[in-house]
């Protein structure tokens, strides 16, 4: 009787085989997640150190882009196209890899339009300072005084000298180049302007940048000595705005001024970037 006893309550006690053979796979199930969950939280954790470096790491010393703005009014803004041979164009080609070319071109504009604002976009390149600053106005200036963007002389000349001297004063170690007005093909010009009148402007731009020590390109007496030619400088029926010939002598008198007072400057000297 004792033996019967035992065996039922062995029976009793004893779990069935069949239920620890039912929770083996939910273990496995658990297992394989956590262990996946595992694999996917250090995969994350990876490339977020990744990235985070990446970002972090700042770029290798004397291998910043120099920047170089050339500013100016519609003769600059227009000076972007390739179609025209944009002298900007051709500055922008020939620094490529070397410097960044920045077009701060805007059609219609004055000396006595740009100062108001100057002190802002000096502000604005604090974040990244050029190296050189050109300054191409005047044509517009040099409209007949009964146009509303006739700037009278002395103005105009006074408004020269506080840009330059806001460049300076701000980044010290950047260069300034002024660029006269080009002429105006009095026979052909359909805009209120006199060629005789620009050129008392480009005189007072020569004089502003002698007494500041600034380099100058002057335009008017480059294009003048050719304006005899059976090349035109302008574009047809416009008599004001450059054709390619007149940009490409912008550009070739740009870079010489540039070679001649400033070499480290120059395309051929700046190194290449990132190479």
């Amino acid at each position: 009787m004792a033996s019967s006893q035992d065996e039922v309550t062995a029976a009793k006690v004893s779990p069935p085989r069949a239920s620890h053979h039912r929770r083996c796979p939910r273990l496995l199930v658990h297992s394989a997640i956590g262990f996946g969950l595992v694999v996917v939280s250090l995969v994350l954790v990876f490339v977020f150190n990744s990235a985070f470096s990446l970002s972090a790491s700042p770029l290798p010393r004397g291998r910043s882009t120099p920047v170089i703005v050339v500013l100016g009014d519609s003769i600059t803004e227009y000076g972007e196209n390739p179609q025209l041979m944009g002298y900007a164009s051709m500055l922008a080609n020939a620094y490529v890899r070397r410097a960044d070319v920045v077009n701060r071109g805007s059609a219609g504009w004055t000396t006595r339009t740009w100062l108001p604002l100057f002190p802002a976009m000096v502000q604005d390149w604090e974040r990244k300072p050029p190296a050189l600053v050109s300054i191409f106005l005047g044509a517009n200036d040099a409209a007949v005084d009964t146009d509303a963007q006739h700037v009278p002389i002395d103005e105009f000349a006074s408004n020269l000298r506080e840009m330059v001297r806001l460049i300076q004063q701000v980044f010290p170690a950047c260069h300034v180049m002024l660029v006269t007005p080009p002429t105006v093909d009095d026979a052909t010009c359909i805009y209120p302007r006199r060629n005789a009148l620009t050129e008392v402007y480009a005189k007072s731009c020569v004089e502003v940048g002698a007494a500041l020590n600034v380099s100058v390109v002057d335009l008017w007496t480059a294009f003048q000595n050719r304006q005899n030619t059976t090349k035109r400088l302008h574009v047809a029926n416009d008599g004001l705005h450059l054709n390619d010939i007149g940009n490409e002598l912008v550009y070739d008198l740009w870079l010489a001024q540039v070679n001649q007072d400033m070499p480290l400057l120059s395309p051929r000297q700046l190194p290449i970037v990132f190479s």
